[in-house]
């Protein structure tokens, strides 16, 4: 049974492959360019992100004060202990859920 290909490319026969090798035509190899972001945006990033550890450590105490309800699996229960940590599970909860929130968006 004759079957054509419905792919748009093929891949080269191993006499084709050297065609298709990847290589630096010229002298040395320049040196790379490094770009640096302002400091306005460096400063500005990490003041975001510590207003987000301030308000989330704000939440956590007072939440574990007046909502206990709403952290009783960051507490020992009838003599377990919490299966996540406070202090371990805290940059999941009160920056990576915001963070993602922002960039994993389509």
């Amino acid at each position: 049974m004759d079957i054509t290909p419905t792919t748009l490319f093929q891949p080269p026969t191993p006499a084709e492959a050297h065609r298709y090798s990847s290589r630096f035509v010229g002298g040395e190899f320049p040196d790379p360019i490094e770009d640096e972001p302002p400091y306005y945006f460096l400063l500005t990033t990490y003041i975001s992100y510590l207003v987000l550890i301030i308000f989330g450590h704000v939440r956590d105490f007072f939440g574990k004060r007046f909502r206990q309800k709403h952290y009783k699996h960051l507490q020992a229960q009838d003599g377990y202990a919490p299966l996540n940590s406070d202090f371990d599970n805290f940059y999941v909860r009160r920056l990576k859920m915001r963070i993602n929130d922002c960039f994993a968006r389509p």
